[in-house]
Formats: structure tokens, C-alpha cells, sequence
């Protein structure tokens, strides 16, 4: 990721913001677009910056934080792509309907609505895994792998878990974890 998606979005956004010209109801929708693409750039952007090596050394907080940018705002984001379609749709086949009935006030309420329908829907899973599923951050070479053999310092592990050594190799959820 690089600072060119900041950029443009912030500057967009900034020209919508500014320009009176430009409010317009359907710009409502890509308002809350370029809101949900900078918090998703700016926090990515932030997480790889502190953790170049792969390795999460900037805590549990910081990994909710991550999480809930990598769940619910990239659903926001995916979302407003929906209500722009639907809006557009509505356009197109209503199109007296959509000039009498759509204000900015209408959109405002249905992109709260998609906010906090997103986050009924994601949210739980997100706590949960806070809760009672996510290996604490602390714990020692925790990696992610992408396949399902475990290598050891090089020697593949056997199947009841443990390497050549003795040392236990336990698979959680796409982590790995040696002790």
C-alpha cells in the first residue's frame, strides 16, 4: 500500500465537501465511499508501516482495531458499491419516483442504515474472536500459514503435532504456534 489512495480519496472527498455544487444526494453515497476507502488506506497503512517484518508486536488493541478495518469496513465499503447500484437502478426504471422521493436526507438514512446494519451483522463475530478465540498477541512465534504442513525450524512436524525435537506444533485457526 502507498500513500497514493490517501491522497486522491482525501482530495475527492475534500472537493465534494467544499463545492456546494457538488452536494448533491447521489454524492452522498460516494461521500461515505471515500470515508469508509480512508480509514480502511489509513489504517492498513499504519499496521504495515508497525509491523514490517510480520510480526504483531503492537498489541491486542491494535490488532481489534485491524481486524474490525479488515471486517466492517471493508462490508461498508463493499455495501456503499451496493447502494450506489441500487440507487442507480432506482434512477434508471423509477425515474420520476427517484426525482420526487430522493433527497439528501433519504440518503444519509440509508447509508446509517447499511452502517449499522453492517455492524449488527459483523460485529458479533468480531468480539467473539476478541473473546475467545484469538491467541493472545504476546504468545511466542506465532506466524500465519497458508498451508496446512507444519515446518519446524526445518524439520516437518509429525502427526500428533510435534517436530523431531519433541517441541509441540499447534495449528489454531490458520496460526501456528511453536513452543
Amino acid at each position: 500500500m502507498t500513500a497514493a489512495p490517501l491522497i486522491l480519496n482525501c482530495g475527492v472527498l475534500i472537493l465534494l465537501i467544499k463545492e456546494k455544487a457538488l452536494r448533491t444526494p447521489f454524492n452522498v453515497y460516494v461521500i461515505v465511499l471515500l470515508c469508509s476507502n480512508i480509514l480502511y488506506v489509513g489504517i492498513n497503512n499504519i499496521t504495515m508501516i508497525m509491523t514490517p517484518v510480520g510480526h504483531w508486536w503492537i498489541g491486542d488493541g491494535a490488532c481489534t482495531v485491524q481486524l474490525y478495518c479488515r471486517y466492517i469496513v471493508i462490508t461498508v465499503i463493499t455495501h456503499s458499491h451496493v447502494l450506489i447500484s441500487i440507487n442507480r437502478a432506482w434512477a434508471l426504471y423509477w425515474p420520476v419516483s427517484y426525482k420526487n422521493n430522493h433527497t439528501s436526507t433519504v440518503a444519509w438514512l440509508l447509508c446509517f442504515g447499511m452502517v449499522v446494519y453492517v455492524h449488527v451483522c459483523q460485529l458479533p463475530g468480531l468480539v467473539m474472536d476478541a473473546l475467545y478465540y484469538r491467541m493472545p498477541v504476546q504468545t511466542p512465534h506465532v506466524e500465519n500459514v497458508m498451508h496446512i504442513s507444519v515446518e519446524v525450524t526445518g524439520k516437518m512436524a509429525d502427526n500428533e503435532g510435534h517436530d523431531q525435537n519433541g517441541r509441540c506444533a499447534q495449528i489454531n485457526a490458520g496460526s501456528v504456534l511453536v513452543e
